[in-house]
């Protein structure tokens, strides 16, 4: 598996599986605050978190690191730049950045909250909402013949980090998983 096919199909999934916090066409009685618009739009334009993961694949070692920066805020939205490095064996491999524009308000039944858990990340320990998440049953596949809808993730966030992200689990239709945890963050 090369660095690019990791990431589109590995790393991009896993983190657009948390889209499920993204804007629906309900009526506007349907709707409701986005967490994940929340979770950025209390930052300032360049606060930024850092999530990491290891995994191997065919005996090779793996380390991916995302870097989400908030480049844009209004009442309506914000725009997020990622930016995501593969490490294989010692050679880092930077993707091209990819933005992501979140809606201030979802369909109120897109949010799954699960309760609450202590979760440990950059030596503290965050007391963080659990939210569940799965594939998208419209993308029967990705790109690469994945199939996303098998996809699920555990997210779990914590209010004082930009863009609330502290760890999520992600689990595919194979039952392997991988899991991001927040390294970095910088919140202006």
């Amino acid at each position: 598996m090369n660095r690019s096919t990791l990431v589109r199909g590995v790393v991009i999934p896993a983190f657009a599986l948390i889209g499920f916090f993204a804007a629906t066409s309900a009526r506007a009685d349907d709707m409701v605050a986005n967490p994940k618009y929340s979770a950025w739009a209390k930052f300032k334009v360049g606060s930024n978190s850092t999530m990491d993961a290891d995994m191997e694949v065919g005996g090779n070692k793996f380390h991916i690191q995302t870097v989400r920066t908030l480049i844009s805020l209004d009442a309506d939205k914000v725009v997020i730049e990622s930016k995501t490095t593969v490490n294989i064996m010692g050679h880092d491999q930077a993707e091209p950045a990819t933005r992501e524009t979140i809606a201030s308000k979802i369909g109120k039944d897109q949010i799954i909250a699960t309760g609450e858990k202590e979760i440990s990340a950059m030596g503290k320990t965050f007391k963080c909402k659990v939210y569940q998440a799965k594939g998208n049953p419209d993308m029967k596949q990705d790109h690469m013949g994945a199939n996303t809808e098998a996809m699920k993730a555990t997210v779990y966030t914590n209010d004082d980090v930009p863009g609330g992200l502290v760890e999520i689990d992600t689990t595919g239709n194979d039952g392997k998983g991988l899991t991001f945890v927040l390294t970095a963050m910088e919140a202006k």
